[in-house]
């Protein structure tokens, strides 16, 4: 179901074709607008042999990645952040500074939060 709010995050990726680690732009739920047609699930492994699965750590999780025709991964990678913020900022969407401040200050470690944002059309 489609979301007004949503959150971006960069978080590490581990590319298993080519064994490189890249920063990718993660998304919290599928939003409402234009945005919602370049989500996508991806699959996160374990980025080192010492993340042993368990009850509370699955061997692959999902996350929402955002579809990128530029990048060798297919997903937005952190340097495609300025060419991101372009398209939200120009197809209605706008940050919500008060709850990415309150987010950045108890957020996890394994995520960094980017921003809250907002569709406004």
């Amino acid at each position: 179901m489609p979301s007004k709010t949503f959150v971006l995050y960069s978080q590490p990726y581990l590319n298993t074709q080519g064994e490189t680690y890249t920063n990718i732009i993660t998304i919290n739920s599928v939003p409402d607008g234009p945005l919602a047609q370049r989500i996508t699930r991806i699959s996160m492994r374990a980025l080192s042999k010492f993340q042993n699965p368990s009850e509370f750590y699955g061997a692959t999780t999902c996350a929402l990645g955002i579809r990128s025709p530029r990048s060798h991964i297919g997903i937005v990678t952190i340097d495609e952040l300025d060419d991101l913020l372009a398209y939200m900022t120009e197809n209605g969407y706008a940050p919500n500074k008060l709850l990415t401040n309150m987010m950045r200050e108890y957020g996890n470690n394994t995520r960094q939060v980017i921003g809250m944002f907002q569709y406004m059309a």
